[in-house]
């Protein structure tokens, strides 16, 4: 919903919202969150899009929140994740994956946009499904990938990468891998285009 805070600042009477479990706002800009919402103990769900966002209070108290949403602000840092289902962060200043308490909850992970230059971390994700971290400064696939069993989806198109991992091909669920607009040598992606056809993969690759 589109709302407006005086002073674009969101007051502490948040707390009385003690029964919410969805907090959607969109289009409304805020200059401070109040670290009242913290307080909000049964909030499941947590989405800010477009609101000019740079700073959110410790999230930590918020034990039952499995689904994050925050997209087209200016965070670089977010902090209190504990057990998330789906983080989208896509269109925010992020350059590391935020931590989370529980990383082997997370399914969707969405950092699309932002100058993230590892993704190593993202190999705690023991069950997730889809990553996206393109337009990102990512410059390495970890070789450590196939840990990510559960993996389908896997998009690092617009980033840094030269080079594809084989070990990506023993992910047994992944069905696109995204890494166009890459710099990778043709004589890569004809190496990797071989090791598909010789496997017999059912990956699609847009490269």
């Amino acid at each position: 919903m589109n709302m407006f805070f005086v002073n674009n600042i969101v007051p502490d009477s948040l707390s009385n919202l003690q029964e919410l479990h969805t907090l959607s706002m969109t289009n409304t800009p805020i200059r401070k969150m109040t670290d009242e919402l913290g307080s909000l103990r049964k909030l499941q769900s947590l989405t800010l899009d477009k609101c000019s966002l740079s700073h959110l209070p410790n999230l930590s108290e918020l034990t039952n929140l499995t689904t994050v949403t925050l997209p087209n602000n200016q965070l670089s840092k977010l902090e209190g994740l504990t057990k998330l289902y789906s983080l989208q962060l896509y269109k925010n200043q992020f350059t590391e994956i935020p931590t989370l308490a529980v990383p082997e909850a997370l399914l969707r992970l969405n950092m699309n946009y932002n100058p993230v230059m590892d993704m190593s971390y993202t190999l705690l994700f023991k069950n997730i499904t889809e990553i996206r971290i393109a337009e990102s400064k990512i410059s390495v696939i970890p070789s450590h990938i196939f840990l990510l069993e559960k993996l389908s989806f896997l998009d690092l198109s617009h980033t840094q990468i030269i080079r594809i991992p084989r070990s990506i091909l023993n992910l047994p669920y992944l069905q696109y891998l995204v890494v166009q607009r890459n710099e990778i040598p043709q004589e890569e992606v004809d190496s990797f285009k071989m090791e598909l056809l010789n496997q017999k993969s059912k990956i699609n690759l847009l490269i």
